[in-house]
C-alpha cells in the first residue's frame, strides 16, 4: 500500500491515483517519468470521456419545466459530479452537470412557490 502524499490514504500502488482525493501516487509520477516522452502525452493516453450523465443532467435541467424532469436532473447531476470527482481526470463534464443542478434546482423551486405561494393566495370563489 502506498500512502497518498496529500492526504495519506494508503493506496494500491498499481492504481496511480489516490482513491480519496484524486492526486497522483508517488509510484505513478516515478513510473511517468520512466517512460518515453511519446507515451506521455495525452493522446498516448487517451482523452477524458465527457461523462453521460453530466450530459443528461444538462438536457433535463433545460427540459425541467416539467417536475420530473428537473428532480432527474438533480439526481443525475449529483452523480455525475461524483463520479468525475472519483475519476482523477478521467472524465469531464462537470460544469454540464453543475449547470443541470443549478437548472433543476431552479424549476423545482418554482414549481415548490406556485404551489404553496401562488397557488394559496389565489381566490378561488
Amino acid at each position: 500500500m502506498t500512502p497518498c502524499a496529500q492526504c495519506g490514504t494508503p493506496n494500491d500502488p498499481v492504481a496511480g491515483y489516490c482513491e480519496k482525493c484524486g492526486q497522483p501516487l508517488a509510484s505513478a509520477a516515478v513510473m511517468a517519468a520512466a517512460l518515453p516522452a511519446a507515451a506521455a502525452t495525452p493522446e498516448a493516453a487517451g482523452k477524458a470521456a465527457t461523462n453521460s450523465l453530466a450530459v443528461a443532467s444538462l438536457l433535463l435541467g433545460i427540459l425541467s419545466l416539467f417536475p420530473p424532469f428537473g428532480i432527474l436532473a438533480v439526481i443525475f447531476g449529483h452523480v455525475a459530479r461524483s463520479q468525475i470527482r472519483k475519476s482523477a481526470g478521467r472524465q469531464k463534464g462537470a460544469g454540464m452537470a453543475l449547470a443541470g443542478l443549478i437548472l433543476g434546482y431552479l424549476a423545482l423551486g418554482f414549481v415548490l412557490f406556485v404551489i404553496f405561494i401562488v397557488l394559496p393566495a389565489l381566490n378561488w370563489h
